[in-house]
């Protein structure tokens, strides 16, 4: 029988979705790897608001029924129904008057969330309070499971349970498990007290506490979080434990003590502070009187970012260490190994429809021994920068303008100002077919010298009339597999009238690094201290093949080729030679995705005057359904760059996989950077060790490190810096 629906509010299940006794341990990152065959990880799962259940009403049907108030008894293949919620039970007691409800037999409770079962349960809603035996659960959002001896609901939103078993393992014998004599849950304070627990890895226990407090939702909480653990050839072995404070919703600390046996105990402290318009952080790490170097180490860096309305922002990065081997000493990587410089800015950015305004001031700390702070970069102090690209009402005219005021500062060399101002205007038709672009504009530069220093004029000005015409085709057509093809051939004029510029200081300004971007530039320098000369015309094409299926581009080639006309006078340096009339390198640029699993690019940059190739580089990536990935890159830069790179995550089984990667030098540097490591993950646990061999300074020291991973699914990663090492397999 079915009889007519009615609403018993706050019903005694809900309040057992609050057990959640996931860790001892306070969240800081959930890591979801799970190896073929393990049950899918719901990473996205929604739960609905309790608040939203309540409103629904409740539907009860059983083969039989008694209704005798204040007794409503229902027997036989109860079902009850809220929503997502369905309770299955062949006795179900229910007093009304006394809003009491007991269920004597085997029950199964199932929702969007959690399935659980019970040998027996009561509960009394005006109290909000229950009794549960025997409870088996599964929670599906992280495919974990347990049980409890006995559960008690408080209050409506407390729980608490004796003799708590939780793991993420499938089986009736669990690689690892959390068992605690209890565990008590408060989901108005979002966080969970267990005591007396272990945790078990193959029946052995290996953590013991006699008392743990751990987050139940994403709230953050005090605690601490997942120590790391290394070891190196320079500073041996390496541990460092987090402890999180959340002072507040809108701040937060972080402190880590780092314990390095080579060099003593470092403090790392991170400070962030949040409000409805700014963001900031304020971190540092601090070695006092290293145990090698005898000096007191430190890093640190503040961070703001700040919104005084939709249109103007505030910014503020400071980034300062200690000397200039602090990178080499406590990096990870060949690249933190390798910064020459830290940055260090403040200032005010503003942005409109057609315009934007930046006031920042800038400065640099030199860390690379073998440049001269003196005569290190520039600071800016500050520098000021306006650009504006609005278009002519009711015309196919557009007005640029970029603009600049920088105050150049530093302890050796010229310093000065420079007043830079670059105004075009530009007519552009564009159909289908293609697009004609002529410009024609006027650079002018000015500079107040502080300090001349050999320098005849402390007021020297430069202007130069800057002409252009850009001009493209663009062709289809459909091959016969359904891609589509283009051609797109491009044509680029430039004049730039000469003009000598021997007597400007050079403050930021360097040769352009030369590519197929470069090839439609009005300038071959960066910054404004120089402003190249030219007479010259580029000619390139441009082919994609696309695959309008996916809608992807399956392959691409760009070439192209700057036919000089005239001399290039200027030149950074006044004493090298002019560069004579003829062609630039010769620019290859391609990249190609024939199929889902295959990827590359290629590019070249050759010299015809010279015959030999200045630049080339090529890589293919190789991403099997298997998840094997395979990648080779190879860069060649003439004097400067001729370097291999290998990287390999080739799975052995559903479980095992190897790892690794070769980054070689073929001049006499040899290895840079060499990585080998293995994985095994299993539904509930994984392993990973990897080792690891980088060049540490330029004199060829290189720092050898093993580094161990244990996740256990479910509850966290302890090891070292897993992320960096492990996260991204990719290319």
């Amino acid at each position: 029988m079915k009889p007519a629906p009615w609403k018993i509010y706050k019903l005694f299940i809900p309040a057992l979705l609050l057990c959640l006794p996931v860790s001892g341990l306070a969240s800081e990152k959930e890591v979801v790897s799970q190896p073929q065959g393990c049950p899918l990880v719901r990473t996205q799962f929604v739960s609905p608001a309790l608040d939203e259940r309540i409103d629904l009403p409740i539907d009860i049907e059983s083969d039989e029924g008694d209704f005798v108030r204040p007794l409503s008894i229902f027997r036989g293949n109860v079902i009850v129904t809220r929503g997502d919620q369905t309770l299955q039970t062949n006795l179900l007691k229910y007093n009304l008057d006394e809003k009491y409800l007991r269920i004597p037999e085997p029950l199964e409770y199932r929702d969007s969330g959690i399935l659980l079962r019970a040998e027996s349960a009561e509960y009394r809603l005006v109290e909000e309070s229950g009794m549960f035996q025997a409870v088996d659960y599964q929670i599906f959002s992280n495919n974990s499971k347990g049980h409890a001896d006995l559960a008690r609901v408080t209050q409506g939103n407390q729980l608490s349970m004796d003799g708590v078993e939780y793991t993420t393992c499938q089986g009736d014998d669990p690689d690892w498990q959390i068992i605690a004599r209890n565990i008590t849950v408060n989901a108005e304070t979002g966080r969970g007290t267990a005591r007396h627990a272990k945790l078990e890895i193959k029946g052995i226990p290996v953590l013991y506490s006699p008392w743990l407090s751990f987050p139940i939702d994403d709230r953050r909480q005090t605690g601490l979080l997942y120590p790391s653990i290394g070891r190196s050839n320079d500073n041996g072995f390496d541990f460092s434990i987090p402890w999180y404070w959340n002072i507040a919703p809108n701040q937060d600390l972080t402190l880590t003590p780092r314990w390095i046996t080579d060099r003593g105990v470092m403090l790392g402290t991170e400070y962030r502070y949040l409000t409805p318009r700014t963001r900031n952080s304020v971190e540092l790490k601090y070695l006092a009187d290293d145990d090698i170097s005898g000096e007191d180490r430190y890093h640190y860096k503040i961070n703001h970012i700040g919104a005084i309305n939709p249109q103007w922002h505030t910014k503020l990065s400071v980034n300062r260490v200690s000397d200039g081997d602090y990178f080499t000493d406590f990096g990870n990587t060949f690249l933190q190994s390798s910064i020459q410089f830290l940055r260090s800015q403040t200032g005010i950015q503003g942005r409109g429809h057609y315009w934007d305004l930046e006031l920042m001031a800038d400065d640099f700390q030199v860390l690379d021994e073998n440049i001269n702070p003196d005569f290190g970069p520039y600071s800016r102090l500050p520098r000021l920068t306006f650009r504006l690209d609005m278009p002519v009402k009711n015309s196919l005219f557009d007005v640029r303008l970029d603009s600049e005021l920088v105050v150049f500062d530093r302890d050796g060399g010229v310093t000065g100002t420079r007043a830079d101002v670059f105004g075009r205007v530009l007519w552009t038709l564009e159909n289908a077919s293609g697009f004609v672009q002529p410009a024609l504009g006027y650079r002018m530069t000015r500079y107040s010298l502080d300090r001349s220093l050999g320098f005849l004029d402390d007021s020297p000005a430069r202007g130069n009339l800057i002409a252009s015409f850009d001009a493209g085709l663009y062709f289809d057509r459909q091959l016969k597999n359904g891609f589509q093809q283009t051609l797109e051939p491009r044509l680029f004029y430039l004049y730039v009238p000469y003009e000598n510029q021997d007597d400007l200081p050079d403050f930021d300004t360097d040769e352009m690094t030369f590519g197929f971007g470069q090839l439609f530039h009005y300038n071959r320098f960066t910054g404004a201290d120089r402003q190249g000369d030219a007479n010259q015309v580029t000619l390139a094409l441009v082919s994609r093949t696309m695959d309008p299926g996916f809608g992807r581009e399956r392959f691409n080639i760009s070439v192209g080729q700057v036919f000089y006309l005239a001399d290039q006078k200027v030149q950074l340096n006044p004493l090298l030679p002019v560069q004579k009339s003829g062609t630039s390198d010769f620019i290859l640029e391609s990249s190609w995705q024939p199929s889902d699993i295959w990827t590359g690019r290629a590019g070249l940059q050759w010299d015809w005057q010279e015959s030999y190739l200045d630049v080339a580089y090529t890589g293919i990536e190789y991403h099997s359904r298997k998840d094997m990935r395979l990648g080779l890159e190879y860069r060649f830069r003439r004097d400067l760059v001729d370097q291999f790179d290998i990287r390999a995550s080739v799975p052995l089984s559903s479980r095992w996989r190897l790892m690794g990667r070769w980054n070689f030098d073929l001049d006499e540097t040899g290895t840079l950077e060499a990585m080998a490591g293995f994985e095994y993950t299993s539904c509930c646990w994984a392993l990973r060790l990897m080792g690891r061999r980088y060049l540490r300074n330029n004199e060829g020291e290189t720092r050898t490190g093993i580094y161990l991973e244990f996740e256990l699914t479910g509850l966290g990663v302890i090891g070292r810096e897993p992320y960096e090492l492990f996260n991204d397999r990719k290319f």
